[in-house]
């Protein structure tokens, strides 16, 4: 084996690693990127979560008062035709 034999080998070897881990490197950069986003949506979710449970409290609240004033309302109207 010639030195330039061993030169050649040698810059085959490096050209092998620098094929292998150039992607790799993107393909780490990728996964990072997409579960930060990732995380993003997960807590924009929970967030909507939160409100909507929010604005259901809110609406069931609404929608009992305005039974209760119906409910007065009928009575009114019951004891009125009874008379």
């Amino acid at each position: 084996m010639t030195d330039w034999d061993i030169v050649k080998d040698i810059v085959v070897l490096i050209g092998l690693i620098v094929t292998v881990t150039t992607p790799l490197l993107k393909l780490n950069t990728s996964i990072t990127q997409l579960k930060a986003l990732l995380d993003s949506v997960v807590k924009q979710v929970q967030d909507n979560d939160r409100s909507n449970s929010a604005n259901h409290k809110r609406l069931w609240e609404h929608n009992e008062e305005q039974d209760e004033t119906l409910q007065r309302h009928e009575q009114r109207l019951h004891d009125l035709d009874g008379k």
